[in-house]
């Protein structure tokens, strides 16, 4: 009975943490990039990193 309470508990942690991540959203490149063009989506993408990470230390700092 320990057993299957245990097995279940954990079934439902992987599944949210599965559903979770399936659902999570990145954002979309503007219209204006190339959708074949990698070198513009990274460079897109690395300055939406830099911006959230900036977001972040700002908020720590307080």
């Amino acid at each position: 009975m320990n057993a299957l309470k245990v097995t279940t508990i954990i079934s439902l942690f992987v599944f949210c943490f599965v559903a979770t991540s399936a659902l999570a959203e990145v954002p979309a490149a503007p219209d204006s990039i190339n959708p074949n063009d990698h070198a513009a989506l990274a460079n897109y993408y690395e300055g939406l990193a830099k911006e959230v990470s900036e977001k972040l230390e700002t908020n720590q700092q307080n």
